[in-house]
């Protein structure tokens, strides 16, 4: 398995304690990049990373970060060459401020539908108030749940959602099959483990 903590490089986008505010992880600005194959890192910092992945028929959103980087997603979408009306689902790994926040927005930007696991639906829509750390942003409606080993499919993308619960009750990691140079992978990126 190639294991995506953030990218390519090793850096972790899910380390087992938040950095502190201040940190470089939360305040550093990164630019898009491509990870491998049709795979990309969207987000802002290492703190709020955001994958694109793209497909024949349109493109998955994976964590959206805050409603104020919802911008940002969709500028470094467009730097890479895609356009933000193909995005067809939004997911996130797990339901805190960081990576769900901004699913409303991006949903009025592009129509595209929400998934997620059922045991975070509640926090989702209720804008994180059912969450232990009383959470308070703007609700998202959730179109779809995802089950445990669920391939979710669009297109030529299959992505096998994988409940790892812990960092919130319905936490997921995503697994998929990446070509590189004729090489076959088998990419892993991590929601959290605690």
């Amino acid at each position: 398995f190639i294991l995506l903590f953030l990218f390519s490089l090793g850096v972790m986008a899910q380390a087992p304690v938040s950095p502190p505010q201040g940190h470089p992880d939360r305040t550093e600005k990164i630019e898009p990049f491509n990870i491998i194959d049709n795979i990309y890192f969207v987000g802002e910092t290492v703190q709020e990373a955001s994958y694109l992945i793209t497909g024949s028929e349109g493109h998955i959103i994976i964590d959206t970060g805050y409603d104020v980087t919802v911008p940002i997603i969709v500028e470094n979408i467009k730097k890479l060459g895609f356009n933000i009306e193909d995005v067809n689902l939004i997911v996130g790994t797990h339901a805190h401020s960081d990576h769900v926040e901004g699913h409303t927005r991006m949903k009025e930007m592009t129509g595209a539908t929400i998934l997620a696991s059922a045991p975070d639906v509640a926090t989702i829509e209720s804008g994180g108030g059912t969450d232990f750390r009383d959470g308070d942003w703007r609700p998202a409606k959730v179109d779809r749940v995802v089950a445990d080993g669920e391939v979710i499919r669009l297109g030529d993308i299959a992505m096998t959602a994988n409940y790892t619960p812990g960092h919130t009750r319905g936490c997921m990691s995503f697994s998929m099959n990446a070509v590189e140079e004729g090489q076959n992978y088998n990419v892993l990126l991590l929601g959290g483990v605690r």
